[in-house]
């Protein structure tokens, strides 16, 4: 077989494996007392224009926050077709999830999760802090999921070796995303959401 061939698999492999050992450091977190997720419940004003947000527990964990928006610049019956995920084009703006899954690391107190910006059409890993009881300041950042990982094995298992640029990229994203490729944001909590568009 082809020394260049043997040396993406074996790139592609440690690569998976890193990010799987990256991964299984954040997957379990014990359950939080509700009162951890209730202080950071209510509704925040996104910058940039990007609407407001209501933060709430999880339907599926009580532990988690999920946040989904509320209200916008746009009509009310806008429909979305920015999202990265297919499936979810022509869902209506209005009442779409913004923030999905976000979990406290307990030694930090910083919550991880994942952030929709609809302007960009991308989903971001993110990490919330509270920096007061009226601010939330949130990092931004492209991260490397497992599946990623995942496909580039499986392809060059089965032959289709992946694009040298792509695989660096991913290799960059995995392991210095957060510290190459973040950008802040500052979230302020309001008590009343002007225009409401989902109800």
């Amino acid at each position: 077989m082809n020394p260049f061939v043997l040396l993406v698999r074996a790139v592609a492999l440690a690569l998976l494996l890193a990010l799987m050992a990256a991964l299984a450091g954040c997957a379990a977190t014990p359950d939080m007392p509700s009162g951890r997720t209730d202080a950071l419940t209510g509704f925040w004003r996104l910058p940039d224009n990007q609407g407001v947000i209501e933060l709430v527990r999880c339907q599926t964990r009580a532990d988690a926050l999920c946040g989904r928006l509320v209200a916008h610049d746009g009509p009310d019956n806008a429909r979305d077709y920015s999202h990265p995920d297919v499936w979810a084009w022509g869902e209506r703006v209005c009442g779409g999830q913004v923030v999905f899954d976000a979990r406290v690391q307990p030694e930090t107190g910083v919550w991880q999760g994942r952030v929709y910006v609809r302007a960009e059409g991308a989903i971001y890993h993110a990490e919330i802090a509270a920096a007061g009881p009226d601010r939330l300041d949130v990092l931004l950042y492209e991260g490397a999921s497992v599946d990623e990982g995942v496909s580039v094995v499986i392809g060059a298992a089965m032959g289709n070796l992946p694009d040298p640029v792509d695989l660096g990229y991913l290799a960059v994203r995995a392991a210095a995303g957060r510290e190459l490729l973040a950008r802040e944001q500052v979230w302020r909590r309001i008590d009343a959401v002007p225009g409401r568009c989902d109800r």
